[in-house]
């Protein structure tokens, strides 16, 4: 498990490289404040706290509210689903039954993975909720190293950190197997 500033770091990094978000930036400034988020990853150097609060403020009004895990293991899931009915016009399950709007519904919230194969850059992980879904993972420098076998959290094209001795995993796993098996369902019906 890595420190509040960093998950925070690579949590929104990975979110602003997945083209998704971040978009009101305008390229050069989203760039500018990945690097500095990968900047404090990699070396601890200046946490853009001050970039945090002027783009972020509801996800860190959230944060504030409970803490960091909480939001992006829990609170999150909530967030996507009511962004996605915000851009969408559409409740939530009628949204998710196109495939443009499916691939962000998966995407965006935080998963789970077992890794299967393991190097210094990236990683491959089998989704512990999707089946035999397997996902590589970038491993940004100055993140955790993790190994076959461990527990991990991804999101987006990214892995965040090592969860498989936490307390709290089976709380966090519960709220995303349950998020996945509703989005299973509703595109079912």
């Amino acid at each position: 498990m890595i420190d509040d500033k960093k998950l925070i770091s690579a949590f929104i990094y990975s979110a602003y490289d997945s083209g998704y978000c971040g978009i009101n930036l305008g390229l050069s400034e989203k760039q500018r404040h990945m690097e500095l988020y990968k900047n404090h990853i990699k070396d601890g150097s200046y946490f853009p706290q001050k970039e945090i609060n002027e783009t972020q403020k509801k996800m860190m009004d959230l944060v504030e509210a409970s803490n960091v895990r909480d939001y992006i293991y829990g609170g999150h899931f909530d967030v996507v689903k009511r962004r996605i009915s915000e851009e969408t016009g559409k409740d939530f399950c009628s949204a998710i039954k196109s495939p443009m709007t499916l691939l962000p519904a998966i995407s965006c919230p935080i998963a789970f993975y077992e890794v299967i194969e393991s190097g210094s850059k990236r990683i491959v992980g089998r989704n512990l909720f999707l089946g035999k879904l397997e996902k590589e993972l970038s491993v940004l420098e100055g993140l955790e190293n993790p190994k076959v076998g461990d527990i991990v959290s991804g999101h987006w094209n990214h892995f965040l950190e090592i969860v498989g001795d936490w307390k709290d995993l089976d709380k966090y796993k519960k709220i995303s197997e349950d998020y996945i098996n509703f989005l299973k369902d509703s595109r079912r019906e």
